[in-house]
Formats: structure tokens, C-alpha cells, sequence
């Protein structure tokens, strides 16, 4: 079947030809039964995740040891707002494995963390030290280390973190709130 089409030349008119009743894959597939159940997919998608778990949980000292070199990469006392992007930038791997593989206690260590970087910039502070103490909260909290099976010692450690924001006037960053450090 063909008609009549206004190209766009004035005065010509060319043939276009409409083609009927051609298959259409995608909706064949769409009507077609078949493929995975949605509970068959999220099982298999959590059974993938669990395949990753060990060896994501091993990387995880390695990735504060990562944040550490970042600290130390100059003889300074000082922190210099660059260091303190790319350690939050760092830090984001951290939270990633933590959420992911349930490490709670890391997982929060991790935020007030990332909250003392975004406080800093946002309060232009370069002390050292507060940052020092936050990555060695972390090691201590993260998987297999001394204080996860202590959860008296962990809560009493997190709360000397929050002594720290408190002293420096650092904030967590929350849903309404956005830094201006990055």
C-alpha cells in the first residue's frame, strides 16, 4: 500500500509505503510467559551478593589503610581542603562494602567520618587530629577487629566521635541539609 507524502521540496510529492502486520519482537516477548519469578530473581541477585561477601569484607582494611595514605601523603600537621575531597571520596567505598555486607558499626563510624570531612571544609579546620581519631575508630570497628564483638567498648567509642563533632561544632549532614563543602 502506498500514498501520497508532501516532501519537504515545494511541489514534489514522493511515495511512502506503510508496511502492515510486520512482527514486532519486543511485543511477542511482552505477551510471552517465561523468564524468572520475581522472588526467584531476588534470591538469586542476594545469593550473588553473599558470593561477594568475603572477599568484599577483606578489602576493607585495605581501603582505610587507603584513607590513612591520603592523611599521610605529605609531612603535615595540617589538612589541606583537596585531602579532605578525596578522602570523602575514599570514604564512599567504605560505606558502599559496609551498607552492603551489614558492617553497622563501621557503617556509622564511616558517616561521622565523612560528616567531620563535610564540617571541616564547611568550617575551613585543618587540624589532623580529629581525623586521625576517626580512621582508627573505623579499623577498630571494622569486620573482625577488636571491638565488633564488644558492643559495650563500640558504643562507648562511637560516643567519644560524637564528643568530637560536638567540640568542633560538626553537624551530620541530613536530609535537609546540604554541605557546602563539595
Amino acid at each position: 500500500m502506498s500514498t501520497p507524502h508532501q516532501s519537504n521540496a515545494p511541489g514534489k510529492v514522493t511515495k511512502v509505503r506503510i508496511l502492515k502486520n510486520l512482527p514486532n519482537r519486543l511485543g511477542e516477548k511482552l505477551t510471552k510467559g517465561g523468564g524468572l519469578m520475581t522472588s526467584a530473581a531476588i534470591r538469586a541477585a542476594s545469593e550473588n551478593v553473599e558470593s561477594m561477601r568475603e572477599r568484599c569484607i577483606l578489602a576493607i582494611p585495605g581501603e582505610i589503610s587507603a584513607l590513612t595514605d591520603i592523611l599521610f601523603s605529605k609531612s603535615q600537621s595540617r589538612v589541606t581542603r583537596d585531602q579532605l575531597e578525596a578522602l570523602l571520596e575514599g570514604a564512599d567505598s567504605i560505606l558502599t562494602l559496609s551498607g552492603t555486607f551489614g558492617c553497622d558499626l563501621l557503617d556509622i563510624a564511616t558517616k561521622k567520618f565523612c560528616d567531620l570531612c563535610n564540617g571541616m571544609m564547611d568550617q575551613s579546620l585543618d587540624d589532623i587530629a580529629p581525623l586521625k581519631i576517626h580512621l582508627e575508630a573505623m579499623r577498630l570497628l571494622s569486620p573482625g577487629s577488636t571491638l565488633t564483638d564488644d558492643e559495650a567498648g563500640a558504643s562507648l567509642l562511637l560516643q567519644q566521635l560524637g564528643r568530637i563533632h560536638d567540640h568542633l561544632n560538626i553537624r551530620p549532614i541530613g536530609a535537609g541539609q546540604l554541605s557546602t563543602g563539595l
